[in-house]
């Protein structure tokens, strides 16, 4: 074999050789290329897979969004952005001045607590009056729209006595909290203007029997010094202490009571009377001044 020949296959093996590796090699970078592309293209289409989720999910998101609007809307408390003592006196005097709810107390600023989210200040309210002054006031601060708590509550009766013999007064003091937090604006409650406290048919702090009688202020008939002139149909004419004249049907009230019966036939007026939480039934006859009574 020739030198030329043989330089010739040792060239064309060497080229052979050369071109297999930078094939090999560029293959092989080619796959590791793909498989990146591959993985990267895989993670894209995750990451659209959820951003269509995302967008699929705002039909569902507006209509959460709205109801929670509607739900704040329809709530019956303000959760006020701050609060201060010169504030929240004004409102008292506010709730003080309502119908049914006037009373006179001292007025005293406790402190700031800071919680998460939200503070409240405390006060506190201490006076006396009466019991059902203090129960609209009570009523008032839980059911208007400012948000105030309440952290305790005592009560305690006063007795009547000669300089003050009326009944049902107490007196009390009260802690309350004022709520705040800072927020951006929330919609506007719906809240009633027309808000009146429930009634309440008994005053636990009066008693049930009164050792004193309240006074007659409003120049009604007493029935023990009264006398009987006469009756007609449906009324009676009657003549007080003092020598008042009285005409009066049945229903209409008297000291301590009202009017009963009236027996035109028999000249008899009956009463029914609550002599301080004694029922005491009572009647007066033309030709005399009083009859015995009966209690029951």
């Amino acid at each position: 074999m020739s030198n030329v020949l043989r330089t010739t296959l040792i060239m064309l093996v060497l080229f052979c050789v050369i071109l297999s590796f930078g094939t090999y090699r560029v293959f092989k970078k080619k796959a590791g290329e793909e498989r990146a592309l591959r993985k990267l293209e895989n993670g894209k289409k995750t990451e659209l897979a959820a951003v269509r989720s995302r967008i699929d999910s705002i039909p569902f998101l507006k209509t959460k969004v709205k109801e929670k609007e509607e739900e704040l809307s329809r709530r019956s408390r303000i959760l006020p952005s701050q609060n201060d003592p010169s504030t929240t006196y004004a409102y008292f005097n506010t709730l003080f001045g309502k119908r049914g709810a006037f009373l006179s107390a001292d007025f005293s600023f406790q402190g700031k607590t800071d919680a998460e989210g939200y503070s409240y200040n405390t006060y506190r309210l201490g006076g006396d009056g009466d019991f059902l002054r203090f129960y609209y006031f009570i009523w008032y601060l839980e059911n208007m729209p400012l948000l105030y708590g309440i952290e305790s509550i005592r009560i305690d009766a006063i007795p009547p006595s000669q300089e003050d013999p009326r009944l049902g007064k107490v007196r009390f003091e009260v802690i309350i909290r004022a709520y705040y937090a800072p927020h951006s604006e929330l919609p506007k409650p719906k809240v009633s203007p027309f808000l009146r406290p429930a009634s309440i048919s008994l005053n636990p702090f009066s008693p049930l029997v009164y050792e004193l009688l309240p006074p007659n202020d409003e120049g009604l008939l007493d029935v023990d010094t009264a006398s009987l002139l006469g009756t007609g149909k449906g009324v009676a004419f009657l003549k007080d202490a003092s020598g008042d004249l009285f005409s009066l049907r049945e229903g209409d009230r008297v000291y301590l009571g009202f009017v009963s019966k009236i027996d035109s036939d028999k000249g008899e007026v009956g009463f029914l009377l609550n002599k301080g939480g004694v029922t005491e039934k009572k009647s007066l006859r033309v030709e005399m001044l009083t009859s015995g009574s009966q209690k029951r």
